[in-house]
């Protein structure tokens, strides 16, 4: 039976999460590129991204979002945390390989 890695065990707890938190964490790390990371500066990001969405408090509450970006954030690096470098390099090279098909 095959042994199974961190990389298979914490994946599938990554990926349940919304779409729209998905595109949020995306957003937010991308405007820490732009840049530096603070808390003040993840709640203008948070804040960015809802009046560029134009979604409403009733569809994302902010401070739903706050929490949600916390926990899906966390949820990333939990997961780059119990992967190791082989399996981070096993999933590099599926992806590229999917992509070139």
């Amino acid at each position: 039976m095959p042994k199974e890695t961190g990389f298979n065990h914490n994946l599938p707890r990554l990926i349940t999460r919304q779409t729209l938190d998905h595109i949020l964490l995306g957003y937010v790390l991308g405007y820490r590129h732009i840049s530096p990371l603070s808390v003040l500066q993840v709640r203008a990001a948070i804040e960015k991204f809802i009046e560029d969405f134009e979604l409403s408090e009733d569809e994302f509450p902010f401070d739903s979002a706050i929490s949600r970006f916390y926990i899906i954030y966390e949820d990333l690096n939990e997961f780059h945390r119990a992967t190791d470098k082989n399996d981070r390099m096993r999933f590099r090279r599926l992806q590229k390989k999917n992509k070139h098909g």
